[in-house]
């Protein structure tokens, strides 16, 4: 992987630049950087930016956190715990295919309200099934499946 790393960090520097000139954006970097402040200023421009970064979080808490829960805290035996795994693929994937249709019939902002609020009353189920010690492994399966 490093030889492949180092092949195309090469790369960069033969591969010529076929955006024209005339088309190029001029301006330094740290004009750049300066840019940011308008966005980070656009209340609407941080609510989408803030639910995707949430929701990657999400995801990598749970590509961590998963194994730990699944193997060592409901005793899945280790070979069994990829299909479990692939079951939450299975639903990204299928949800993802919905936002899909989702976006061309409904505005982004009210697609974004309705997918908050089913994350949160995910978590909320989670939240309850965990404290009070039901559902097992399958509670907290139907529950990461709707919040992802």
């Amino acid at each position: 992987m490093a030889v492949i790393g180092v092949l195309m960090f090469i790369t960069i520097f033969k591969l010529p630049e076929t955006l024209p000139i005339e088309k190029r954006a001029s301006g330094s970097l740290w004009n750049a950087f300066k840019n940011y402040r308008t966005l980070l200023a656009n209340a609407t421009f941080m609510r989408y930016i803030l639910s995707v970064t949430f929701f990657y979080v999400a995801v990598y808490a749970f590509i961590t956190g998963s194994p730990f829960v699944y193997i060592d805290y409901f005793g899945v035996a280790a070979q069994n715990y990829g299909f479990l795994f692939g079951i939450n693929i299975i639903g990204i994937m299928s949800l993802s295919f919905l936002n899909r249709k989702l976006v061309s019939r409904f505005a982004l902002s009210k697609l974004l309200v309705v997918s908050n609020l089913i994350a949160f009353a995910a978590s909320a189920v989670l939240f309850v099934l965990a404290w009070v010690n039901m559902g097992g492994h399958l509670g907290c399966h139907c529950a990461d499946v709707c919040h992802v």
